[in-house]
């Protein structure tokens, strides 16, 4: 029981010394140009958030003629990424007293840090999901975390306040649930996967090129033929072929499920 105690231990250690690395080279000298705003994408982002008004009502938040947050109606009609960034952003500098130009951007910097860090905590579960499913060795999740902390453009794009981190977060919790569906067939698990996929589409369009590779992970276990346990069937006393069709008819409604909670929090988010 020691000796178990002590491994579990040694183990939490070595995840938090990794989370903290990742966490000091992404929050060092975030100031990195001293108020000068020196990246076009980060001031115009800047810009935009800074014009943004919270709606009057929610009928005012899901018009998208009269919506206060909607860039094409506060003077920026050509605004090419999701809004969601901005408006997480925004909501926490009204809340933190924040709502200014400078401001604005290094707590949007500090958010992205924020995302990356998180990410670095996913690589190391959705490694962990690996390891435990093909029997790799105990030492890969720590590997895949600590190599994925010390990556070069992670660590550039966390002192940025741009869409990247945002969009890379949501789409990597996605992928990550829709594993733990493929593996478990938990329905939580499918939802989560389709809530931050709306989430990473309402952080920049070009999530929808990683969306069919996360529906098709959601999917893997049928597609592999494998036969999956529902829990509305009996396998002693349903035919295979009925089994079969019942399995075939929980996948389309995956699917459906899926797609449908995406456009869900698609529409709430952007």
């Amino acid at each position: 029981m020691t000796r178990l105690m002590n491994h579990f231990i040694f183990r939490s250690c070595l995840l938090v010394a990794i989370l903290l690395l990742g966490a000091f080279f992404r929050l060092y000298n975030s100031n990195w140009d001293q108020n000068f705003h020196l990246h076009p994408d980060e001031r115009f982002l800047t810009m935009v958030g800074n014009a943004m008004k919270m709606p009057q009502s929610i009928g005012d938040y899901f018009n998208p003629a009269t919506s206060l947050f909607n860039p094409a109606n506060i003077g920026f009609s050509f605004y090419v990424y999701g809004i969601l960034p901005l408006i997480l952003n925004l909501l926490i500098s009204l809340f933190l007293n924040h709502a200014n130009y400078t401001d604005f951007t290094l707590q949007g910097r500090m958010l992205s840090a924020i995302a990356d860090i998180i990410i670095i905590f996913l690589v190391y579960k959705s490694a962990q999901l690996f390891e435990k499913r093909y029997e790799l060795p105990h030492s890969f999740p720590y590997v895949a975390a600590f190599f994925y902390t010390i990556a070069i453009l992670p660590i550039q794009l966390s002192h940025f306040f741009t869409v990247d981190m945002f969009l890379t977060l949501f789409a990597f919790a996605s992928f990550y649930f829709a594993c733990r569906f493929a593996l478990h067939h938990s329905w939580i698990n499918l939802l989560f996967s389709a809530v931050f996929l709306g989430f990473a589409l309402a952080s920049k369009i070009s999530a929808i090129f990683i969306a069919p590779f996360i529906m098709f992970t959601t999917q893997l276990s049928f597609l592999t033929l494998r036969e999956i346990k529902l829990p509305f069937i009996s396998s002693q006393s349903t035919s295979r072929l009925r089994r079969q069709i019942a399995q075939i008819g929980y996948m389309l409604f995956s699917i459906i499920f899926f797609l449908g909670i995406v456009y869900l929090i698609l529409r709430i988010s952007d």
